[in-house]
C-alpha cells in the first residue's frame, strides 16, 4: 500500500484522543396483516398498542415463498443478507421503506480497533506533515505501544476503556475522559466479555466490507479524526471532499447492496416484516410481510430492524431519560420497536435498560424526527452560550475536548431535561467561523459547491444545502425564538426572565475579562449577547439510536430466553439488540464500534451462526 496523507490537522489528531467511546448513527406497527397470502394461518390476538410483545404466527397451509434465511431490514441487514448469500443461502430481505440502507447509509464514519486493514493504513500513513518526518502512525505506535499489529491495538483500546488495578482509568494522554469514565461504569455492570466479542466482529466485518466493495470502486480510508487509543475512523475516499461529511457511508452501503444483487438476494421493499411464524415447539420458521404474504426460513430469521428511537411510546417504558430528556430523533421513521416487539413476542427478553447513542442537538420542532445536519440544529449545537432554566451556565464542550455523546448527557442532565442556547444579532458569525468538525459542522453554499456529486447524496428534500435556511424554519416554526430584549426572549421560551437575564450577564463577564475561568472554553468563543435582536433556542438530545433491546448471544446473534437460552431459529443485530452499552447510559454509547460499526459486526456475526460458520 503507498504511503497515504491522513485528512486531519494536527489539532485534529492530539485532541480527539479522548473520544473512543463517542463515536458514532422509524413509527409504531400495527398488528399482522393476516389474509392476502397464500397461507391461512389462524388468527393470532395481538396487542392492541404499540409497545407491548408481537405473538409468532402459526405456520400456515402454504408458503408464498420459501427460503434459507430471511433479513428484516436493509441497514446493516445488508452485511447479514451478503455474508448467508456468499455462503450458500437463498436469502429474502424485506423493509417497510421504499428503498435500501435504513440509518445505516445516514451514518458518517465506521469505527474500528484491531482490523487488518487497520494495520495496513497505519504502515502507509505518512506524518510528515504532522511534524514527524519520516514516520508513519505505524512507527510511532511501535515506539509509544511496543507495536501496531490487530492484538497490540485491542490491547490498547481496553487499556484505554476498562478500569485500570486500583480503579484509576488510562488514557492516551494521561488522563482521565469521559468516554473512559462511561467504559468504567459499563465494565462495573460486568461487560468486559461483550467488548471483546464487539472488538472481534467489528474488526472482522471491516476487514470483510473492504474486500466486498472494492469491485464497485468503493475504498475506505481514514476521515478527519483519529483517536489514539487504537480506534480507526474510516469512510469511503473522497466522500468528505470539501468537508461534506453527511452520509459519507452512502457508497459504502450502495455497494453491499449491489453486490447483494450479484449474489442473489432477493428484496421486497415497502414491505416489511410484521410478524413471525413459530412451529408448535416454538422454533421460528418464518415470517409474515405486510401484504399479508408468508415466507418460510428454514435455516433462520435475522432481524435487522433497528431500535425504538422512533417510537414515543416505547421509550417512555424503556428509555424513560431519552423520554424526558430528548426533544426528538434523528433516527428514521422505520425505527419503530417492531423487530424488538416480535422478538419479545418469540419469547426474548429485553437488556440495555435506559440506554442509547444521541448527539446533542435535539430541539422542539413540530416533527419528532428531525434530521441532524438541518440548520436549526446547527445552530443549536454550535452556540456555545448554553444556559439551563436556573440561569447556570451549562458546560458547552467541542468534540475535540469531550464527544457528542457527552453533550448530550450534560444538556438531559440539566433542570428541565434542556438548555436554553442563546445568541445576539451577530449569531452568523458564530455558525461561519466554527471549527467543528463532522456533523456539527454547518453545511453552506461554499461547501457544498467544494463537494461536487457529492452533495447529491443528501437531497434538498431531506436537508436544505445552506444552514440559514434551516435556521429560519426554525424562526418561522417558533421553536427558534428571536425578541429585542433579554426579558421578552424568557418570556417566549416561557422561563424565568430573570434567571436568564442573570446568566447573560455573567456570560457577558467572562467575556469581558476574556478569560473563562469556570470551563476553560476558547477565547475565540467568548462572545458577547449585547446586540438584539436576540436569539434562542431550547435544546438537548436527539436520538441517534437505541441500545435497549432483545437480549442476544454477542458471539452468534442468537435472541435468548428469560433462561439465556437461544430461541431456535431467531437471530438479531444492530439496534435490535441490547445490552451493549449496559444500563442508564444517559445517551452515551459505551460499545467499540459506536453505532453503524456494531450493526455491521453483530449482523455478521449473527449471518455466520445462521449458515454455520
Amino acid at each position: 500500500m503507498e504511503k497515504v496523507k491522513p485528512n486531519i490537522s494536527r489539532r485534529s489528531f492530539l485532541g480527539l484522543a479522548g473520544i473512543a467511546g463517542a463515536t458514532a448513527g422509524m413509527t409504531a406497527l400495527a398488528g399482522c396483516s393476516s389474509s392476502e397470502g397464500a397461507g391461512d394461518a389462524a388468527p393470532v390476538e395481538q396487542a392492541p398498542d404499540n409497545v407491548s410483545a408481537i405473538k409468532p404466527l402459526p405456520e400456515p397451509s402454504a408458503w408464498d415463498n420459501e427460503v434459507d434465511v430471511v433479513v428484516a431490514g436493509t441497514g446493516s441487514g445488508l452485511v447479514a443478507a451478503l455474508r448467508c448469500a456468499e455462503l450458500g443461502a437463498k436469502v429474502v430481505a424485506f423493509d417497510p421503506a421504499a428503498s435500501w440502507g435504513g440509518s445505516s447509509k445516514e451514518t458518517d464514519i465506521f469505527a474500528v480497533v484491531g482490523s487488518k486493514y487497520q494495520t495496513q493504513l497505519w504502515e502507509a500513513m505518512d506524518l510528515t506533515e504532522m511534524g514527524m518526518p519520516g514516520m508513519t502512525l505505524a512507527d510511532m505506535f511501535d515506539a509509544s505501544m511496543g507495536g501496531h499489529d490487530e492484538a497490540t491495538m485491542k490491547a490498547m483500546f481496553r487499556a484505554t476503556y476498562l478500569p485500570q488495578p486500583g480503579g484509576s482509568i488510562s488514557t492516551a494522554s494521561g488522563s482521565s475522559s469521559s468516554s473512559a469514565t462511561g467504559g468504567q461504569a459499563f465494565i462495573a455492570q460486568g461487560h468486559v466479555e461483550t467488548v471483546d466479542a464487539l472488538l472481534d466482529c467489528t474488526a472482522d466485518v471491516t476487514d470483510w466490507m473492504v474486500e466486498k466493495i472494492a469491485p464497485y470502486g468503493v475504498t475506505l480510508g481514514p476521515v478527519t479524526a483519529y483517536s489514539t487509543s487504537g480506534l480507526l475512523f474510516l469512510c469511503p475516499v473522497g466522500a468528505e471532499a470539501g468537508d461534506f461529511v453527511a452520509r459519507t457511508n452512502y457508497t459504502a452501503f450502495e455497494a453491499l447492496y449491489k453486490a447483494c444483487e450479484e449474489a442473489g438476494v432477493q428484496f421486497s421493499f415497502s414491505n416489511g416484516v410484521t410478524g413471525l411464524v413459530a412451529d408448535e415447539t416454538g422454533r421460528v420458521i418464518g415470517v409474515q410481510a405486510a401484504d399479508g404474504s408468508f415466507t418460510k426460513a428454514s435455516k433462520g430469521v435475522i432481524l435487522a430492524t433497528g431500535g425504538m428511537a422512533s417510537n414515543r411510546d416505547m421509550l417512555a417504558r424503556y428509555c424513560p431519560s431519552l423520554y424526558n430528556g430528548c426533544f426528538n430523533s434523528t433516527a428514521t421513521m422505520n425505527d419503530d420497536g417492531s423487530g424488538i416487539r416480535m422478538g419479545l413476542g418469540a419469547g426474548g427478553i429485553m437488556d440495555g435498560f435506559d440506554s442509547a447513542n444521541c448527539f446533542d442537538g435535539g430541539i422542539q420542532t413540530d416533527n419528532f424526527n428531525h434530521y441532524l445536519y438541518k440548520g436549526d440544529v446547527q445552530f443549536a449545537r454550535n452556540v456555545p452560550s448554553v444556559f439551563n432554566i436556573r440561569g447556570e451556565r451549562v458546560p458547552w464542550y467541542s468534540l475535540y475536548s469531550i464527544g457528542f455523546t457527552d453533550q448530550s448527557g450534560i444538556l438531559m442532565g440539566q433542570p428541565g431535561g434542556y438548555g436554553i442556547a442563546v445568541a445576539d444579532a451577530n449569531y452568523e458569525a458564530i455558525m461561519n467561523e466554527s471549527t467543528e468538525p463532522i456533523c456539527r459542522k454547518p453545511i453552506t453554499p461554499e461547501m457544498c459547491e467544494a463537494a461536487g456529486a457529492n452533495v447529491e447524496r443528501l437531497p434538498e428534500a431531506v436537508c436544505e444545502r445552506d444552514w440559514r435556511i434551516g435556521f429560519q424554519q426554525g424562526l418561522d416554526g417558533g421553536w427558534i425564538v428571536s425578541a429585542d430584549t433579554i426579558e421578552e426572549l424568557a418570556s417566549k421560551l416561557e422561563v424565568n426572565a430573570e434567571n436568564l437575564k442573570r446568566g447573560v450577564e455573567q456570560w457577558n463577564a467572562t467575556c469581558a475579562a476574556g478569560a473563562d475561568e469556570m470551563f476553560g472554553l476558547d477565547p475565540a468563543l467568548l462572545r458577547p449577547i449585547e446586540k438584539a435582536p436576540f436569539y434562542a433556542v431550547k435544546v438537548n438530545g436527539t436520538i441517534l439510536n437505541t441500545w435497549c433491546g432483545l437480549a442476544c448471544d454477542w458471539r452468534t446473534g442468537a435472541v435468548l430466553d428469560a433462561s439465556a437460552n437461544p430461541i431456535p431459529g431467531l437471530y438479531a443485530g444492530g439496534a435490535t439488540m441490547g445490552g451493549s452499552s449496559g444500563i442508564g447510559s444517559l445517551g452515551s454509547t459505551r460499545n467499540p464500534g459506536g453505532g453503524v460499526s456494531f450493526a455491521m459486526g453483530t449482523c455478521f456475526n449473527a449471518a455466520n451462526a445462521v449458515m454455520g460458520a
